[in-house]
This record gives C-alpha cells, structure tokens and sequence, in this order.
C-alpha cells in the first residue's frame, strides 16, 4: 500500500521536500508525501554526518508534523532505520509493524 501510494502521490505532486539549515547552512533534508486517502508519509530524510546530534533530523519531523496539523491530519506514518528509529521513538513514535527485507547475494 505504502508503494502504491507513494508512486500516486509523486503523480499528483503531493510529495514535498523541507530543508533544516545551521548558521545558513543547509544540513539535512526530508520529504513528506501525502498517500491515497490524505495520511502523511515521513520519508527520504538524511543529514549530514558532521551535523548530526544538533537537532536538524527532530526539527523536521517537527516542520511536517505542523504541515500535517494544518492540513487536519494530526498523524505520521514512516518506516524507521536505525539511525532514525531511536530519534522517531524518543519523539513519541511507536512501531505498528514489522518489516523484514530479504536481499539476494548469490548474483
């Protein structure tokens, strides 16, 4: 469903980008897309490894959380690595499921 929905919502340009900046400089970005039905899905955040631990990664799960707040959705759905996890659950995430990933390695 994720997939689907995250494919639609590129076609409808329901997919945006935030960028956190220190000192003027851009450290970290994120994108929220909205999926079929209006829910909001965190994904694509990555921060710079020399601005890590200063806040950028909370600061904008905070900025699509007030976009999702605005648009009347007071939820986010995401899929956590481990860099991102400990941070989404420290912020109050909980997990609703568990993925595996399977990778072929004989070719």
């Amino acid at each position: 469903m994720v997939a689907a929905g995250w494919s639609q919502g590129r076609l409808r340009r329901a997919e945006y980008g935030f960028l956190a900046s220190i000192d003027g400089v851009p450290v970290a970005m994120a994108q929220i897309a909205w999926l079929d039905g209006g829910l909001p899905y965190l994904g694509g955040a990555t921060t710079l490894p020399s601005a890590r631990r200063r806040g950028a990664f909370r600061d904008l799960v905070r900025a699509r959380w007030d976009e999702a707040v605005r648009r009347g959705v007071p939820i986010l759905l995401t899929q956590a690595g481990r860099l991102s996890r400990p941070i989404l659950e420290d912020l109050g995430f909980h997990g609703t499921a568990r993925l595996d990933i399977l990778r072929d390695t004989t070719s």
